[in-house]
């Protein structure tokens, strides 16, 4: 713990700023704020689809998700940091119209820029 803790504290505040930015933009559904921080090509996992998407594609296989899921809450459950701190990943819990999901993410840091490379939702 404290290690993630000391990597947090590291990051600069930029990259601290992402991370609230891409969890609110998730909480709200907002694709728009979102897309910015997926990375060029996006793994994702839906309950019964899985692949890896071009970020414009991804983008809109999300807006589908949150269009039949509306957001109402995101609640951060675990999050850490790899040993070389180039990498994050962030597990949480979506509350939506049609139930609670778990929200996986794995995030690439390349210098100060938070770039998802993978997303998992599974149904809770």
């Amino acid at each position: 713990m404290k290690i993630i803790l000391l990597f947090f504290s590291l990051l600069p505040l930029t990259a601290t700023g992402d991370m609230d930015a891409i969890t609110r933009a998730i909480a709200t559904g907002q694709i728009a704020m979102l897309e910015q921080y997926l990375d060029s090509t996006v793994e994702i996992s839906l309950p019964g689809q899985e692949d890896i998407y071009e970020k414009e594609k991804a983008a809109a296989v999300l807006k589908d998700f949150f269009e039949h899921c509306a957001p109402k809450a995101f609640n951060e459950v675990h999050h850490g940091a790899s040993k070389g701190n180039d990498s994050l990943y962030y597990i949480g819990t979506l509350y939506t119209s049609a139930g609670n999901y778990r929200w996986y993410m794995f995030i690439r840091i390349e210098n100060t820029k938070l770039l998802i490379q993978e997303i998992r939702i599974d149904k809770a």
